[in-house]
């Protein structure tokens, strides 16, 4: 005698609208779809949407990261609001804007998150590329090639480990910034960033972000050739 299957797991109901869409197959064989509904009220941007969070939530934890000791460090959102403002208003200092990338080529931290969002609020276009064309590559040519494509104004990297990366750049003109000084190479230390004073300026910025406004520039991994952003 068999077993009687077991029932599946109730699913939580959601409160979903039923579909409504529009199809049409074009004779290459490829299909649009879209869906009719209209599209509700959403924030203008993420920066503004993470800054409403920062007003209503300032002591909650939003950013969270394990040192190499073990412990973690956190950073909140109104810690975070406060670091990205800083650090937008010394981009703008610099004259930077949509025309003056941020090249990241450095891996996830609490420091990355907030240079991101410090270069959106400036409309500083951030290029975060893979660590592995920095720390696993012998000449360094995607990196090159991205920095090519990018010409960022200024490139932030974590510390020494990327020294030989940096290097291989040879980007005249262009501010290297990092959390821990790199020997034998001129650099801005990250703290000396979000130490700036914010003004008028950051808020300005933040209402001229539209639609069109470039936040990121993203590229494919490069296994078939030269990263495409």
């Amino acid at each position: 005698m068999s077993a009687s299957p077991q029932p599946l797991p109730p699913f939580k109901p959601l409160p979903m609208l039923p579909p409504r869409v529009y199809s049409h197959r074009r004779p290459d064989g490829a299909w649009i779809i879209r869906q009719l509904y209209e599209l509700g009220p959403v924030p203008r941007s993420v920066v503004h949407m993470f800054a409403d969070r920062a007003r209503l939530h300032p002591d909650r934890p939003f950013l969270a990261q394990r040192t190499q000791e073990g412990p973690w460090r956190h950073a909140t959102y109104g810690e975070v609001d406060a670091a990205a403002r800083a650090l937008a208003q010394a981009l703008l200092d610099r004259q930077m804007g949509p025309d003056t990338p941020l090249m990241i080529i450095s891996g996830n931290s609490i420091e990355h998150g907030i240079l991101m969002l410090g270069a959106m609020r400036a409309r500083v276009p951030v290029a975060p590329v893979s660590v592995a064309y920095s720390l696993f590559s012998q000449d360094f040519g995607k990196l090159k090639h991205v920095c090519a494509l990018t010409k960022p104004r200024m490139i932030f990297a974590d510390g020494p480990a990327y020294a030989k990366a940096l290097q291989a750049l040879n980007a005249e003109g262009v501010e290297v910034v990092t959390c821990v000084p790199v020997s034998d190479l001129e650099t801005t230390p990250y703290p000396a960033l979000v130490e700036t004073n914010a003004g008028p300026a950051v808020e300005k910025s933040l209402d001229a972000i539209g639609p069109e406004t470039v936040a990121k520039y993203l590229f494919t991994s490069g296994s078939t050739g030269m990263p495409k952003g």
